[in-house]
């Protein structure tokens, strides 16, 4: 994961952390949940490891 990805990565987790627990926002939590999961699926399968968060 390059820095812009983990910026990315960084960014999104902040507004799902925001928006978790509120039920309006269900919607939004679930595109992001699912937009980072396929991220840290795809840096598995591009280097063959699993990705390490700090």
């Amino acid at each position: 994961m390059n820095s812009e990805q983990r910026n990315h990565w960084n960014r999104q987790h902040k507004i799902l952390s925001g928006i978790i627990t509120k039920p309006e926002a269900h919607t939004e939590a679930v595109a992001i949940i699912l937009e980072l999961h396929t991220a840290l699926y795809a840096s598995e399968e591009s280097n063959g490891q699993p990705m390490r968060i700090p």
